[in-house]
């Protein structure tokens, strides 16, 4: 195994975008070699789950190794769920669904995420480009003044 962890974490330190998590059966298992490389060379990663089911059981396992004290990160994960409804069928995706995807768009778009944690059919799905994310988006803060013209502009696009 540390054979193996030593060629992953060279592919990744010399920048390979792609790497394979093969010989793994638990999703548990490979979490942590990705919670391990993750702390080992501060990349950030994207893993792609088959579905939004596996992508919490990813979500969960990877956040659990992430802050164990043998790892010791700070990193941050964040999941892009699907929308589970077909585009064409004419019904509208889960409000909570669309609510989760556009937060971790705008987390992502902002870069305060470590790994992110995809389904398959989240990977397909077209989104606004990101400089788009970043203008639509904003940051309201206790105590802090913000134009309401400028939120209500904001909330109408």
């Amino acid at each position: 195994m540390a054979e193996e962890f030593a060629k992953l974490k060279a592919a990744v330190g010399r920048g390979q975008r792609i790497v394979t998590l093969s010989g793994l059966t638990s999703t548990s298992a490979k979490a942590y070699a990705v919670a391990r490389l993750r702390a080992e060379t501060g990349k950030r990663f994207a893993v792609v789950a088959e579905s939004n089911g596996e992508m919490e059981t990813w979500a969960a396992d990877l956040e659990f190794w992430l802050a164990s004290p043998e790892l010791s990160t700070s990193a941050s994960v964040v999941t892009v769920p699907s929308f589970e409804a077909d585009p064409y069928s004419g019904v509208s995706p889960h409000a909570k669904t669309q609510e989760r995807r556009a937060l971790s768009l705008w987390q992502m778009a902002n870069d305060a995420s470590d790994v992110a944690v995809l389904s398959a059919r989240s990977l397909i799905q077209r989104t606004v480009p990101v400089n788009e994310i970043r203008d639509l988006g904003c940051e309201l803060v206790r105590d802090e003044d913000f134009p309401p013209e400028d939120l209500t502009s904001r909330l109408v696009s």
